[in-house]
């Protein structure tokens, strides 16, 4: 069994994210989606609706004291103990777009 398990484009509903729990529930499970502004539409396109994921396993958790830092659709930031863990996810569709994803970033204070 591993400790710390990045997860990437799992293009889960917001109302679906508890699988990945239900998955591997010995590793608590923080996570985001990036399909919610695209639910109402009947045909999504492109690759910009993985949302991302960070799984840790309970005794590595529990003897850290592992945090939640931040959570965006696109981004999430985990603190365990002396380390911070961020796990991106940003699709290409244009400069502008990857940008401004990592400009948000950047305004966190780790």
């Amino acid at each position: 069994m591993y400790d710390i398990v990045f997860i990437q484009e799992h293009w889960l509903a917001p109302h679906n994210l508890q699988d990945v729990q239900d998955t591997c529930p010995d590793m608590p499970c923080l996570t985001s989606s990036a399909m919610s502004d695209v639910m109402s539409e009947k045909v999504w396109k492109g690759t910009p609706f993985g949302g991302v994921d960070i799984l840790v396993n309970n005794t590595v958790r529990l003897a850290t004291g592992a945090k939640l830092k931040f959570v965006t659709e696109r981004y999430i930031i985990v603190e365990l103990f002396d380390l911070v863990l961020i796990n991106v996810r940003i699709p290409c569709s244009s400069v502008a777009n990857s940008r401004c994803c990592w400009q948000r970033l950047n305004n966190h204070e780790l």
